[in-house]
C-alpha cells in the first residue's frame, strides 16, 4: 500500500485532473509574472466566484505547495469534500494572488495568506500594505470644514486617475464611501485593471 505524502507528485497529478492546479509564472517577479499568470487565467476561462453561489460566503482559496513553489492549488471545501474545478475566484482573492506573484513570483512565501476574510469591507487591514508592505494609495479631498484630508478609498474613475501614474503598479481598494468601506479590489497598471 502506498501512503501519499504532502509533497508527493501524485497529489499534483490529482489536482491537475481535478482542474484545481495553477502554474506559477516562469518569470521571476514584477509585471511580467503578473501578466503571465493573468494570461493563464484568461486562457482557462476564469470564472467569477459570486457570494450567492455559497450562501453568502466565498469558499474558494488558493494555497501554496511548499515542496513545489512553481504551482498552487485551489481548494473549495463543501460538505467536507474538495470539489473539482473549474477555477473560480473573487476580486480580493485575485488581488492577493497577483500581489504575491508580483513581489515573489509564487504563493510560497512568508507574506502570502490564502484567507482574505479580514480584508475589504470596513476592515482596517489593507491587503497591499499589511501583507506585502506596499505604500497605501491615498487621495486628497476637501472636507466640509474646508480642510484637506487623506482618504484611502476611491469612488470614481477620476479619483483613481488623479492618484495614479501609468508607469507604476497599484493595488486599488475601491468603495463608495468610508462607511461602506472597500467593495472591490483590483490591480492597476498602465490603464489596465486586473
Amino acid at each position: 500500500m502506498k501512503v501519499l505524502q504532502p509533497d508527493d507528485d501524485w497529489l499534483l497529478r490529482m489536482a491537475a485532473q481535478a482542474e484545481i492546479l495553477i502554474p506559477m509564472p516562469k518569470t521571476k517577479t514584477g509585471m511580467p509574472a503578473v501578466l503571465q499568470l493573468h494570461s493563464w487565467f484568461q486562457d482557462k476561462g476564469l470564472l467569477y466566484e459570486s457570494k450567492s453561489d455559497y450562501k453568502g460566503t466565498n469558499s474558494r482559496s488558493f494555497w501554496a505547495v511548499p515542496a513545489h513553489p512553481n504551482v498552487a492549488v485551489q481548494l473549495q471545501l463543501l460538505a467536507g469534500m474538495i470539489n473539482r474545478g473549474p477555477i473560480k475566484i473573487n476580486c480580493t482573492t485575485y488581488a492577493n494572488i497577483l500581489l504575491s506573484v508580483f513581489r515573489y513570483g509564487t504563493l510560497a512565501n512568508p507574506c502570502y495568506n490564502a484567507s482574505v476574510k479580514n480584508i475589504g469591507g470596513d476592515s482596517a487591514e489593507h491587503l497591499s500594505k499589511a501583507r506585502y508592505q506596499f505604500r497605501q494609495v491615498m487621495r486628497e479631498e476637501t472636507a466640509t470644514d474646508g480642510k484637506n484630508k487623506q482618504l484611502n478609498y476611491f469612488a470614481t474613475a477620476e479619483q483613481i486617475d488623479d492618484a495614479t501614474d501609468d508607469a507604476k503598479v497599484y493595488s486599488m481598494e475601491i468603495g463608495s464611501d468610508v462607511h461602506r468601506g472597500v467593495g472591490h479590489h483590483a490591480i492597476l497598471h498602465n490603464g489596465t485593471v486586473y
